[in-house]
């Protein structure tokens, strides 16, 4: 199965660690995982950790048309079996 998840919370808290701990469960089963998340944030650290791989291409609102063409994009090209926005 092919995820591709994005959190864009600052820090590593609740949401966060549940991502964490459901991105880390599918790859060791095997699973293609990718998060969407921020750069340097405290949630690409630890999924450094758990050999998942990050990409800082995410949605970042309502207005911000770039990025989401930029997300779709990523979408596109990832061709995921499901998308978690959380």
């Amino acid at each position: 199965m092919r995820l591709l998840a994005h959190n864009d919370g600052r820090e590593l808290r609740g949401n966060e660690r549940q991502l964490l701990l459901l991105a880390r469960g599918l790859r060791e089963r095997g699973h293609d995982v990718v998060i969407s998340c921020r750069a340097g944030g405290a949630l690409e650290a630890a999924l450094a950790g758990a050999d998942v791989e990050t990409t800082p291409i995410r949605p970042r609102g309502d207005l911000a048309l770039p990025s989401a063409v930029a997300f779709r994009a990523l979408v596109a090209r990832r061709r995921p079996d499901a998308v978690l926005l959380t």
